[in-house]
This record gives structure tokens, C-alpha cells and sequence, in this order.
């Protein structure tokens, strides 16, 4: 049991770790392809505060990961870690830690979202779809779960009638007006 143990957490460092490389080589990589922009970024904004932005994220970063050497099964450092993973685009590794939680947390709303949206994120639109059903069988209204079905439905899955279901669920909901314009473009039948 303790090499398992121990074999699950070098398999976590390693992901955080694989997580922070994709970080590193990405951002070289759009630096080289932009560095106009770099530039402009530097003039704008001070050393000091772009300094500690990356300094606190970093620290951020390896406090979850010091986390998860001591408890590789908390769902709160899993979360977290999933919602970061989700930011950074590896989607493989958000999905693995949303459902870490979920095993531990199966009606854990945000661990589900994250989940549904890294699937999608993956191309698995069905599993996203069933994600987000999930989701909302869970109880309580989500204006935005019934949108990403909505999209899921009219665009990957053609089931355009299960979208307007959807849609309209979704605007009865009294969603922020940013939403309620999004909707209103879908029930249209608007196109981008």
C-alpha cells in the first residue's frame, strides 16, 4: 500500500511538474512569435509588479504541490490544481484532478464543471455533454450549464432541438445581460 502511495504521489509531482513546463515553453514560445508585444508589455507595466505576479504564482504553485506530497487525495489542493491546469490548457491534466475530487466529492459542483468544460476542451463533446447534465441533476440552477449544452447540442452533437430546450431554460433563468445577449443570438439562429 505505501508503494502505491508512493508511486500516486511522484505521479502528481510529476503532472504539476509537466504543467509548469508546458507554462515555461509556452510563453517562450509566444514571446519569440510576439515580441513586439513583449515589449510593449514591459514599458507598460512595472518590473516589480510583473515580478511578483510570477513570483506569487510560482509559490503558489509549489505550496499545492507540497500539499500533495503530504495528502495526494485532498480534494481542496485537487481543485485547485485542476482550475489551474484549466487555465494553463492542459485539459488532460484538469480532468484528472477535477475527477480526483469527484471520486472523493461526487456532488462537488465546481469539480464537475471544471470536468465538463476539460472534456470538451479535449474534444470528447458527449462526455462533456453528460458532464454538464450531470451537473445540472445535481440540484440548484446554472444558467451557464444550460448554455454549454445549448452549444454542445446545436454545434457537436446535432441535436439542434435538445439546444433550444436549452437556451430557453437558460434565459428564464433571468441571466446577467452579457448572458441573456448570448442567448438571444442563439434562439435567433444567428450565426457567429
Amino acid at each position: 500500500m505505501a508503494a502505491l502511495s508512493g508511486g500516486g504521489r511522484r505521479m502528481v509531482v510529476w503532472l504539476v511538474a509537466a504543467g509548469l513546463a508546458v507554462m515555461f515553453v509556452s510563453s517562450i514560445a509566444y514571446r519569440m512569435q510576439n515580441p513586439s508585444r513583449t515589449v510593449a508589455l514591459k514599458q507598460r507595466q512595472a518590473p516589480t509588479q510583473s515580478m511578483m505576479g510570477g513570483e506569487q504564482d510560482m509559490e503558489a504553485m509549489r505550496e499545492m504541490m507540497r500539499a500533495m506530497q503530504e495528502n495526494p487525495d485532498d480534494p481542496d489542493v485537487n481543485l485547485q490544481l485542476a482550475g489551474r491546469f484549466l487555465e494553463m490548457g492542459a485539459y488532460e491534466q484538469a480532468a484528472t484532478f477535477a475527477q480526483n475530487v469527484l471520486n472523493v466529492r461526487p456532488g462537488d459542483a465546481r469539480a464537475m464543471n471544471l470536468y465538463a468544460v476539460a472534456l470538451f476542451q479535449q474534444g470528447s463533446h458527449q462526455a462533456s455533454a453528460e458532464a454538464f447534465q450531470q451537473l445540472l441533476d445535481m440540484g440548484g440552477e446554472n444558467v451557464m450549464a444550460h448554455y454549454n449544452l445549448g452549444v454542445l447540442y446545436k454545434y457537436y452533437l446535432d441535436q439542434p432541438e435538445r439546444a433550444v430546450g436549452h437556451f430557453q431554460r437558460a434565459m428564464e433563468m433571468n441571466p446577467e445581460e452579457r448572458v441573456k445577449q448570448m442567448l438571444r443570438k442563439e434562439l435567433s439562429g444567428e450565426d457567429g
